[in-house]
């Protein structure tokens, strides 16, 4: 093989690679935990870990990487994915192949409020914004936290927190399952919190 086969090989090699990282980390229910695809309601075993959480700040519980990782990927646990009412309607479709003037069908983000009443099920965004709102108002994380829009690629648009430790800006993910070996391929394209909106150019 010369170095030009080689070349190819490698630069296909990576290709795949990318394709399958962009396929397992999408906001999908791939890795879902069992016991959270029945029937029921965990919002009481989530709220006594909240208090647990509080009492740990209020007496030897320090804020650092570690603990916001705890907090997230235990929210992320008592949470369900589901997507957008499981898409449009066999109506709304059928009018838009009839009439192509149609906007887009909109991508609907919860507030944290509705997440909650929604039994803590929903997408990407909802469980960042409500894991926003989480750290930075219920535990008073100390830390800058955004909630921050991506795109991977350009080809899939995903949610995530963005925290400014002490050692810097840091990304974390928020869906279950999901773990950070793509997030260097993100380009961010807005952040915002409760008072600013960022945007990236």
């Amino acid at each position: 093989m010369d170095k030009r086969e080689t070349r190819k090989m490698k630069y296909l090699i990576f290709f795949v690679i990318l394709c399958i990282s962009v396929f397992f980390t999408t906001c999908t229910s791939f890795n879902q935990p069992s016991y959270l695809l029945k029937d029921g309601d965990l919002r009481p075993k989530y709220f006594e870990q909240i208090i647990q959480w509080q009492r740990h700040l209020q007496f030897d519980q320090q804020w650092n990487e570690h603990f916001i990782r705890q907090v997230i990927r235990t929210t992320a646990l008592f949470s369900k994915y589901k997507g957008d009412g499981d898409g449009p309607s066999q109506d709304v479709l059928d009018s838009i192949e009839t009439d192509q003037s149609q906007p887009d069908i909109p991508d609907e983000w919860m507030t944290p409020r509705e997440f909650w009443e929604a039994k803590m099920q929903g997408d990407c965004e909802d469980f960042t914004s409500f894991q926003w709102f989480i750290l930075a108002k219920v535990l008073k994380c100390p830390y800058e936290v955004r909630i921050c829009a991506v795109t991977e690629g350009g080809l899939v648009d995903h949610a995530v927190l963005r925290i400014h430790l002490p050692s810097g800006w840091k990304i974390f993910q928020t869906m279950p399952g999901v773990g950070d070996l793509d997030t260097p391929f993100y380009t961010p394209i807005v952040e915002w919190d409760d008072k600013h909106i960022y945007t990236f150019h």
